[in-house]
């Protein structure tokens, strides 16, 4: 007797999936603060009364949202093109500081889940995730611009050049600097991390 076809989600499942997707699109668009739980309804196209079965307030489906949203973040994007490897790591951290609308939505997404995990410990899990695939990709590209026998400081550097761009981008995003001079921070710190560990090699 062959086996009972599985069946999909259940619409409950699927209700809230939507809810959720529509939630993490408000916060990418334009942050937390601004979110309304009337504009989730609208866009996942349920009543407001159907938001609150699914989460008891408004700071639950926000956590909700943020931590998918998070769960989905960072990195977006591999360098692609003849580069060399410091170039490589330099274009794929320098498009965190871009301002094209892909790059800004992965922006929003972190910083609010930076902001909001220092008074929510529950997002912590799902950040501190966004951070290691951040890291562990970037030490990827560490390794490859550093002389080779240089793998140990491959984790540390990404480590640091990751924290440096988490500072720049809240610098670009609050207009203190403009994003070419956090471009040139950024090579500078790249070019000169590289030269260390050369040096050290020698």
């Amino acid at each position: 007797m062959p086996p009972a076809p599985t069946s999909g989600p259940s619409k409950s499942d699927a209700t809230r999936t939507a809810i959720i997707a529509a939630t993490m699109e408000a916060i990418g668009g334009r942050g937390m603060h601004d979110v309304r739980v009337e504009d989730i309804a609208e866009a996942a196209n349920v009543s407001t009364g159907l938001i609150y079965y699914h989460f008891k307030n408004r700071q639950e489906l926000l956590r909700a949202g943020l931590t998918e949203a998070l769960n989905n973040c960072m990195p977006y994007e591999r360098p692609v093109g003849d580069l060399s490897p410091a170039d490589r790591l330099y274009a794929a951290l320098g498009q965190y500081l871009g301002t094209e609308a892909e790059a800004a939505k992965q922006d929003r997404i972190y910083a609010e889940g930076m902001r909001a995990a220092v008074f929510d410990p529950a997002l912590r899990p799902a950040l501190t995730s966004t951070i290691d695939r951040w890291e562990s990709a970037t030490a990827g590209l560490v390794e490859a611009a550093f002389p080779s026998g240089a793998a140990a400081e491959a984790r540390p550097t990404a480590k640091a050049l990751t924290a440096l761009v988490d500072g720049l981008q809240q610098r670009v995003r609050s207009r203190l600097i403009p994003r070419e001079q956090a471009l040139e921070l950024l090579r500078a710190a790249i070019d000169a991390a590289v030269e260390e560990v050369q040096n050290g090699d020698r």
